[in-house]
């Protein structure tokens, strides 16, 4: 947690069980709490992507997470390096018809198909 040292760095924390290994909250009390919130984008990562399916995660305590971020987003943008291409996980976070950008060691890939500059649009439901 470098970053919280530095000036203008607002840290918001969503309570919950804080696990150590995974340097997250994760539980029933943080996606309770991240339901709560609204974001224009969600920036996630994963343990795995698989073209044709989408991204997936090796633990399902982060991947409900994830899933909480991804319901209260308008847009959503993956980051995934190579090394986690043509793999899959234990559990799918974000279906690759729901992934709105994805960018690697290469940029940005693919096509934006939704903006959170669209007026109007509400945050998605029931990923």
């Amino acid at each position: 947690f470098d970053f919280v040292q530095r000036p203008k760095v607002k840290v918001i924390s969503v309570g919950g069980e804080y696990f150590e290994s995974y340097g997250a909250f994760l539980g029933a009390i943080t996606i309770s709490s991240i339901l709560g919130f609204h974001a224009d984008i969600c920036f996630h990562s994963c343990a795995a992507f698989q073209e044709g399916e989408g991204a997936w995660d090796n633990n399902e305590l982060n991947a409900a997470v994830k899933k909480a971020m991804l319901r209260r987003s308008r847009s959503n943008v993956l980051l995934c390096d190579k090394s986690k291409f043509n793999h899959t996980g234990f559990a799918l976070v974000n279906p690759v018809d729901r992934i709105d950008c994805m960018i690697t060691e290469e940029g940005v890939t693919g096509e934006v198909r939704r903006s959170a500059d669209s007026p109007g649009k509400e945050p998605r439901r029931g990923l």
